[in-house]
């Protein structure tokens, strides 16, 4: 008799009610599963809510938003500069790839 791999595991989103890969659920490293619990939505239904959320409050979260800016543009322009970093070492590393896959 043959042996199947087991499937990949998933998670039942309460909101939208579809079994979806562990990866479409934010990540928490104390939960078994790796997956959040609280609420326990997917990232997309997630991301509608705070959309929704953003888009009733937005008179009250505004004047927030626009303080933090100011005072944290150094901040801002800190995590840009790390994510560009990455961005350029994801690339260096896929050149130098190519280049010995091309040697060999």
């Amino acid at each position: 008799m043959k042996e199947y791999p087991p499937p990949p595991p998933t998670k039942r989103c309460p909101k939208c009610q579809r079994d979806l890969p562990l990866e479409k659920f934010s990540k928490c490293r104390r939960r078994k599963d790796g997956v959040q619990s609280y609420g326990g939505y997917c990232l997309e239904c997630t991301n509608a809510y705070n959309r929704a959320y953003f888009e009733k409050h937005y008179d009250v979260l505004r004047p927030y938003r626009t303080l933090w800016m100011a005072e944290n543009r150094s901040v801002k322009q800190l995590r840009e500069a790390m994510r560009m970093a990455k961005k350029l070492e994801t690339l260096q590393e896929a050149v130098r790839r190519q280049r010995t896959e091309q040697a060999s």
